[in-house]
């Protein structure tokens, strides 16, 4: 399993605020104006009682039984969840919706008082620690927090690559990985880009790739697939946002073609599908409904060209007559690569296969 970068972020709404009382209500909006981006959901009775009394923060109210079918649909439409509650009550409220620590949610929980905000749910790769002292700090309460990693003064390997922008290849080694750092078990980190190993949290040390491993942990954070195979017992595998995807396709393709060819002739070159950081295309593509759906597979922020701006680069592979005569520009996926990537460093030039085009730029190893 892998997580891919930022994947569906851009659809889900920032975070929700519950809560049952007109203790926690209050709480509820102290807290919206400490978060603007904030939508409140207070109980019926509670937010018929605030707009009569003049109140006009938007917010949404709902039946004391209607809380389960509201987060029904809530859930996974939102980044984060606060419930001014018991914690009971939003334990059995959010149980029939978990799926698995790397694609819930964050939740934390506030007493209607605003003593505690306790991490229950995401803490790590959803956030949710963050967010609870975040809010501790707003109201002066007490941040609740009881992973391993945090009880030790560590940072969560994940924690530290979701700042860095990273995307986690195989997950099932992270909770090998951080028991080794509570455990103060050497941990070893290789990659082309010193950026990263400038950046490693405490307990992991950067390693040349000379010599032999003196460990069982070794992280490596590369764009590519055919990296040398270093023998270590646990392997972490960390995908930068170094690859800029030049695309064109033609009129109706469907999404699955184009996330296979791509993941395909990426392969090929030894590049890793997880790396793309960001999809380059012409503007007439802007409506093409499987290339959309296939940027939103992915996460991935589409920049959409028009003549002028292809044009300005002299692309090294001849255009097609299609894309010079009807489109009228002299290329569209090496001229798309090489924009994004603000160089002229393509890694894989202009590649066509089934009704799928592409060229790939890849960020200077300095960088």
């Amino acid at each position: 399993m892998s997580i891919e970068r930022n994947k569906t972020m851009e659809e889900k709404k920032d975070l929700a605020l519950y809560a049952l009382t007109p203790t926690g209500g209050k709480l509820a909006l102290r807290l919206a104006e400490a978060f603007p981006q904030a939508e409140v959901f207070l109980h019926e009775k509670i937010a018929t009682d605030y707009h009569q009394e003049g109140g006009s923060w938007p917010i949404s109210s709902f039946p004391a039984e209607g809380l389960s079918k509201l987060l029904a649909r809530n859930f996974h439409l939102f980044r984060s969840h606060v419930f001014i509650m018991a914690t009971a009550i939003a334990v059995r409220t959010i149980a029939p919706h978990l799926t698995d620590k790397w694609r819930d949610p964050a939740v934390v929980v506030v007493d209607e008082k605003g003593r505690w905000a306790i991490s229950l749910l995401g803490g790590h790769w959803g956030g949710a620690h963050e967010l609870a002292r975040d809010i501790a700090r707003k109201i002066k309460a007490q941040p609740v927090i009881t992973t391993a990693t945090d009880l030790s003064g560590k940072t969560a390997i994940e924690v530290w690559a979701r700042k860095q922008g990273l995307c986690l290849e195989n997950v099932s080694e992270v909770k090998a990985f951080n028991a080794a750092l509570v455990r103060e078990i050497p941990i070893f980190c290789w990659s082309e880009y010193p950026k990263y190993l400038a950046r490693l949290p405490e307990g992991v040390i950067a390693w040349d790739g000379w010599g032999s491993l003196a460990g069982d942990f070794l992280i490596i954070i590369s764009d590519r697939t055919d990296f040398p195979r270093w023998p270590a017992k646990h392997l972490l595998l960390l995908r930068p946002p170094t690859l800029f995807l030049g695309l064109g396709c033609n009129r109706g393709t469907s999404e699955d073609e184009i996330h296979r060819q791509v993941k395909d002739i990426l392969a090929e070159h030894g590049y890793s599908i997880l790396s793309l950081a960001e999809l380059g295309t012409i503007d007439r593509k802007a409506d093409e409904p499987g290339l959309l759906a296939f940027a939103r597979r992915l996460g991935l922020k589409i920049s959409f060209f028009n003549q002028e701006e292809l044009n300005r680069l002299d692309p090294p592979s001849p255009p097609s007559e299609y894309v010079k005569n009807i489109l009228g520009v002299k290329g569209v996926s090496e001229c798309a690569a090489m924009l994004l990537s603000g160089e002229q460093n393509l890694v894989i030039p202009k590649t066509k296969r089934g009704n799928v085009a592409l060229a790939l730029a890849r960020k200077k190893l300095e960088d």
